[in-house]
């Protein structure tokens, strides 16, 4: 019951955080563009592919679709998340995160590096109940 409440969860923060990412890609737009790693001719792609991974992601595990590889992806996703907040935190980024598309204001502080570490526990959860590690390390003995 637990795991299906938390993949519940994350299918729906997935859904919600791609859908409005796509309605509004400005708040995206204007983290992207302060930072320094991130250059200016990639900005589109990575704000057209990030909600269409979010949505595909949650169509798989809504679906069961390699569900191994889905997990193990939201998994990678919500660790980049994290470590992203913390990043943004520590630099000072003064903004809305446009994790939400403008629609839910998300701000670089201890509330989204929490939030952001809560994602991933579940994510972490639903990853390791699944067997997913140790599917992987016998498919790649076989």
């Amino acid at each position: 019951m637990l795991k299906l409440l938390f993949k519940s969860f994350i299918i729906l923060i997935l859904l919600i955080s791609g859908i409005t990412k796509m309605i509004n890609p400005h708040p995206l737009i204007e983290v992207l563009e302060t930072l320094p790693f991130v250059l200016n001719i990639f900005i589109p792609s990575i704000v057209t592919l990030f909600p269409i991974l979010e949505i595909i992601l949650a169509i798989g595990l809504i679906w069961n679709i390699k569900i191994d590889f889905t997990f193990l992806t939201c998994n990678l996703l919500f660790f980049f998340f994290f470590i992203f907040a913390i990043y943004g935190m520590l630099v000072g980024l003064n903004t809305d995160c446009g994790c939400f598309g403008g629609f839910f204001k998300s701000y670089f502080d201890w509330k989204m590096i929490f939030r952001n570490f809560i994602f991933l526990l579940i994510s972490s959860y639903l990853t390791i109940s699944n067997n997913t590690f140790q599917k992987l390390k016998l498919s790649f003995e076989k």
